[in-house]
């Protein structure tokens, strides 16, 4: 079957709010056992998850959740659901999650599904870890990761070494040629370099078409700040955590600005992730040789296998209400990367349009509404230290890039 349209993911998404408040547990039972072993299957049903843990996280639908759980056919379900669903069942039906606990841990000692599952074990871990069955859990955990490479390692020893920003930025990466048939060779490159603290802006760069630095009149380097902060301030394997390092691809914007209140009167950029592949073969195509080694790209690689979805650069109909936060004025999200909007101290955002037009520019095209659609380009994002600090333009120059 063919994928769904990223249209297609939002609706389903923004669909099941509804679902819950009339009652169509049906609907709702039929997505999470969705069984195929394609994947528009598997998207349905990781879709799902996210929107009903987002839902057990805002403190809704408690007990309607604990009835899809008691209905749904244990045996059915991927292994990767099962575990997601034993995290959910702690918080919401803790009558029901011994049994499904004690279906999980028979199929994990199978050990015949781990493609995805150790990293969706991630997600459910903290919840799993307090049920009595910890040790269990414990023991399981770490008998199945030790043939994969270790999640933990995802940020090294100290700051980002200089040389490794350096060529990420300045050396593009010749596999771009051969990635997905050369769809991403010649177009724009964002950088968004974070702190590992990520309740301090990040700050964005961007090289063009050609592979230049985009540079403002004056020739200093064209910056915009952005953040990647989870309003639950989580961690990027989490659902609803903060926005994944690694490397992403931009795939043009979604068709309408619908949903103002959440995501602004922009265009909302759609952010996907790179496939899987042996020892993460894709993602190695789009860094140069210097990055295969480092582990600052792999969150996203884990985010992915987690189940995770639906991330976007954009702006927001929310205000920024704290202005003592490190980050005002910009607003927290469940993994999208935020832009500033609104009216702050007499100064006006709009750091999504503007995001939009140095992005068709970088490609080549004219900063216009109809253009807006054919933004396609790669994303990366780095986190570059541990600082208490918003990134500024003087941390790039430190890095060696002005």
């Amino acid at each position: 079957q063919p994928m769904l349209s990223e249209v297609e993911k939002e609706n389903l998404y923004e669909s099941i709010p509804a679902l819950f408040a009339s009652n169509d547990m049906d609907a709702l039972v039929e997505m999470l056992q969705c069984t195929g072993t394609d994947s528009t299957c598997r998207e349905v049903v990781n879709i799902a998850l996210q929107q009903i843990e987002t839902l057990v996280d805002d403190g809704r639908f408690f007990n309607k959740t604990t009835e899809i759980i008691h209905r749904l056919n244990l045996n059915a379900l991927s292994l990767a659901t099962l575990i997601r669903l034993a995290g959910l069942s702690i918080a919401v039906a803790p009558k029901e999650s011994g049994r499904i606990i004690d279906v999980t841990l028979a199929r994990l000692h199978e050990k015949s599904e781990l493609d995805e599952s150790v990293s969706v074990l991630m997600i459910a871990r903290e919840k799993l870890w307090q049920n009595t069955k910890l040790e269990h859990w414990r023991k399981m955990f770490f008998s199945i990761r030790e043939p994969q490479w270790d999640w933990t390692k995802t940020k090294g020893k100290g700051p980002l070494p200089a040389y490794v920003v350096r060529d990420l930025v300045l050396q593009p990466a010749e596999g771009i040629a051969d990635y997905k048939n050369g769809r991403y060779l010649n177009t724009p490159r964002l950088f968004m370099f974070c702190r590992s603290h990520r309740q301090y802006p990040c700050l964005m760069i961007l090289s063009d078409r050609s592979h230049d630095l985009v540079r403002n009149t004056n020739g200093i380097l064209w910056s915009q700040p952005a953040l990647g902060y989870s309003r639950k301030d989580r961690p990027y394997y989490q659902s609803n955590g903060d926005t994944p390092a690694g490397v992403w691809r931009l795939d043009s914007v979604m068709p309408d600005t619908d949903n103002k209140i959440k995501y602004g009167d922009f265009r909302r950029v759609i952010m996907n992730f790179v496939e899987a592949g042996n020892d993460e073969a894709q993602t190695r195509l789009l860094l140069p040789p210097s990055n295969h080694t480092q582990t600052w790209w792999r969150q996203a690689s884990i985010a992915r296998d987690a189940g995770r979805g639906l991330f976007r650069i954009h702006g927001t109909g929310w205000w920024s209400f704290d202005s003592s936060a490190p980050y005002h004025p910009f607003v927290k999200t469940i993994g999208c990367v935020s832009q500033r909007e609104k009216t702050y101290d007499d100064l006006t955002y709009n750091d999504q349009q503007l995001l939009l037009n140095e992005l068709m520019k970088a490609s080549g095209l004219a900063p216009t509404f109809r253009n807006e659609s054919r933004i396609r380009g790669l994303f990366y994002v780095v986190e570059i230290d541990d600082r208490a600090a918003a990134v500024t333009i003087d941390d790039l120059r430190a890095l060696g890039l002005e």
